[in-house]
């Protein structure tokens, strides 16, 4: 029995991206490159909205919903520099660290159609995914912007979430 019908990048499904093709990279197994083509291609075609992804609903034709943004989205860009896509990891990133730089850390969920963070998801738990976008971008490019976006994160981690005792989730949305 189906526990969700819609699908997207963020929540839930994440790690089976990943996994695809890191798995790949790493056991050389070509079904499971395979199956990471298929997927890539299907939310390009049908999830992503210039550089934002909304879900897609099995029950509605896989129509894309309105985009909004998951703080577990933010490996993205990594994934699409390992496949070769920089400029689109670019893209991504670029508007995934705007949304850093507005609230100085990533909330779990902001809804960009009406660019609000969602009440109920208004936390960051220490996610590193947008730190290692912004690495497996500069390891692609060498462009020193991605040192200075790197930089960055870690001043507003240290400004936002540091304390005497080490670092701390932030449990609500931080502006």
């Amino acid at each position: 029995a189906w526990r969700n019908a819609n699908a997207g990048i963020g929540a839930g499904i994440d790690s089976f991206y990943e996994y695809l093709l890191k798995g790949y990279l790493v056991f050389g197994r070509p079904e499971l490159f395979s199956m990471w083509n298929a997927s890539y291609a299907a939310v390009n075609k049908h999830l992503r909205r210039g550089a934002w992804y909304g879900e897609g609903n099995m029950h509605q034709g896989g129509k894309a919903t309105v985009p909004h943004f998951e703080s577990l989205q933010a490996f993205w860009p990594a994934l699409q520099v390992l496949a070769g896509d920089v400029d689109d990891a670019a893209e991504s990133f670029a508007s995934f660290f705007e949304l850093w730089r507005r609230y100085r850390v990533l909330p779990e969920r902001v809804d960009l159609q009406r660019n609000v963070v969602h009440p109920h998801a208004a936390a960051y738990p220490l996610r590193p995914e947008l730190a290692e976008s912004c690495y497996a971008l500069y390891r692609a490019t060498d462009d020193p912007s991605y040192l200075q976006a790197g930089a960055a994160l870690v001043h507003s981690l240290n400004a936002v979430a540091r304390t005497p005792a080490g670092f701390a989730s932030i449990g609500r949305r931080h502006s």
